[in-house]
């Protein structure tokens, strides 16, 4: 009798995935017909019906988180890429055309030899992207801001424009 009890309980337990155990959800369903069919519940939550990066989906996001139109002058700079030189920068963000440039014009100033910077802006802090004096690779940020300029492999030189006046 023992070898028969032990045969069913060792059956059972090898049977355990018969019954309709399902691993994802950690509840076990009997036969009878309870087990809900494949596509049944949660499922895809969907796209709301409307894109997120804005009308034109591009590098600046669109309208809704383009840039911000800027226009300064007067501001104290420090050119790092030309020995640290004292200077005084303008920064020009204009909004995007759609047409013609759909990025946020961006134009930096300087009383340096880097002058000028020219290249797009994006974002709430006006990012920058774009090129100073010869140097296709500089970034930053924010405007104003620090802007990086790459100078060679793994070296850059940086140029800081002050927000009012001159840089402490």
């Amino acid at each position: 009798m023992r070898p028969a009890i032990a045969a069913a309980i060792a059956g059972a337990a090898l049977c355990g995935g018969c019954v309709g155990y399902s691993k994802s959800d950690n509840t076990i369903y009997f036969s009878d017909a309870a087990i809900p069919p494949v596509g049944v519940g949660g499922g895809d939550a969907g796209d709301a019906g409307q894109t997120d990066a804005g009308a034109d989906a591009g590098m600046d996001a669109g309208t809704d988180a383009g840039c911000v139109t800027l226009s300064l002058s007067g501001l104290g700079a420090i050119d790092g890429c030309l020995n640290g030189q004292v200077a005084t920068a303008s920064i020009s963000v204009t909004a995007p055309n759609s047409v013609t440039a759909p990025g946020c014009s961006t134009i930096i100033s300087m009383t340096t030899g880097t002058s000028p910077c020219v290249g797009t802006a994006s974002g709430a802090s006006d990012s920058f992207a774009g090129s100073c004096a010869g140097r296709p690779n500089c970034t930053s940020t924010s405007l104003p801001g620090i802007i990086y300029c790459v100078t060679g492999p793994g070296t850059s030189c940086a140029i800081l424009i002050c927000d009012g006046g001159a840089c402490p």
